[in-house]
């Protein structure tokens, strides 16, 4: 049977994961209008914007650690692997293209439209996703620091670069493709009725999310019914002892660099070399101060340092006046202060930062801090990294890759 059209508003199932974004930051430009999606489009299509590009810099809560730390060997096998799946040539992937062509074919038969959605790679990513993987914001190993240009020239003109903060409706405006999901929309068009009709017929066989557009999961379900299930039934995976494998390499290793991001920024000796930064930028007239902060669990945590001027930056209107520093991000305050616009005195804050730095050697000492943090996750874990990292090597040389 056909399913009629219902005028209800649209589902966006569109929450983004606020932990990534604190730690990777995003960016704006000018908005970038996404093509008009034409009937039995897929999603690749749908998220596809490679052609589109941003040419601004984006902001980062995270600046890039430099080469010969002690997690730098395991996040570039992860990053071999990335440009494996990009090639075309991993089987995962091309095993999702088989299974989302017959849940397609099994959801035509019940008598729903479903759109395959492949694996995301670089060919299927939207602009901002694009932006930030060559920027190295989704795959390399991160320092707990805002990043500058190293030009002071650059940084006067471009700051921080640009950001969105956190608000779905900002990203969508800046990037429509950004959470382009025609399955999602033609759920939205059914009615009640028909939403648990095509639920019922979709079954729990896996799921697969582009709703937060930094990363695709997919969990496997071989009970139950439905056209997902039926379709992992028919199918075998591939790689099925070396897919979670990865999936378990790259949490271990993701993770600890979380870990040790969050160890140095509370270590006495950051904190320390914080408070000298901190000095200087109040002597260069800048208001920036050091902040405990509550967590859910009710532990706290001490936020300083640069961070501290980022935030200054983004609350800071293009008229010079900053937003009261508990409504960082609001999304009721005007977009120049909750965002980075790129304003003068946005700018002039950065400048300052970028300055103190130089001042306190602020970067060499963060990262010698960092450094020891980093080799104690190592030396607590270098037996399941090296045969994590071992088994994509033979992956890849098993694909002649």
């Amino acid at each position: 049977m056909t399913h009629q059209a219902n005028p209800r508003p649209a589902l966006k199932a569109v929450a983004l994961a606020f932990a990534v974004l604190a730690v990777f930051g995003a960016g704006c430009g000018e908005p970038v209008a996404g093509p008009t999606e034409p009937a039995g489009t897929t999603a690749a299509s749908a998220g596809s914007a490679t052609a589109q590009r941003f040419p601004l810099r984006w902001a980062s809560l995270t600046s890039p650690e430099p080469a010969g730390m002690p997690l730098t060997p395991y996040f570039d096998a992860i990053r071999r692997e990335q440009e494996f799946l990009d090639s075309g040539e991993d089987l995962r992937a091309k095993w999702v293209d088989q299974v989302e062509a017959y849940v397609a074919q099994c959801m035509a038969e019940a008598g729903f439209e479903y759109y395959p959605t492949p694996l995301l790679t670089k060919d299927n990513m939207s602009a901002i996703q694009l932006a930030w993987r060559e920027q190295g914001l989704l795959t390399d190993p991160r320092l707990p620091v805002p990043a500058l240009p190293d030009d002071r020239q650059d940084v006067a003109s471009g700051g921080y670069g640009r950001w969105l903060g956190v608000h779905v409706n900002d990203i969508i405006e800046a990037d429509p493709s950004a959470y382009a999901n025609p399955n999602l929309d033609y759920l939205s068009s059914l009615s009640a009725e028909g939403e648990a009709q095509y639920l019922a017929a979709l079954g729990e066989g896996y799921h697969h999310s582009r709703g937060d557009f930094l990363v695709q999961t997919w969990t496997l379900n071989h009970g139950g019914s439905g056209c997902t299930v039926e379709a992992i039934r028919q199918i075998p995976e591939p790689g099925a002892d070396y897919v979670p494998a990865i999936d378990a390499f790259e949490h271990l290793v993701f993770g600890g660099m979380l870990d040790v991001q969050y160890k140095t920024d509370q270590d006495p000796a950051t904190l320390s070399l914080n408070r000298e930064w901190q000095q200087c930028m109040n002597d260069a007239g800048v208001d920036v101060r050091e902040e405990i902060l509550t967590g859910d669990g009710g532990g706290t945590s001490v936020e300083s340092g640069p961070v501290s001027a980022f935030r200054l930056a983004v609350q800071t209107g293009a008229d010079g006046q900053a937003a009261d520093r508990s409504r960082y991000l609001d999304e009721t305050l005007p977009k120049d202060q909750r965002s980075l616009i790129g304003s003068g005195p946005e700018l002039a804050i950065a400048l300052a930062d970028f300055d103190c730095r130089g001042q306190t050697g602020y970067m060499s000492r963060l990262i010698a801090i960092h450094r020891g943090l980093e080799q104690d996750f190592l030396d607590q874990n270098r037996s399941a990294l090296d045969q994590m990292a071992a088994a994509i090597d033979r992956n890849l040389q098993a694909a002649g890759w």
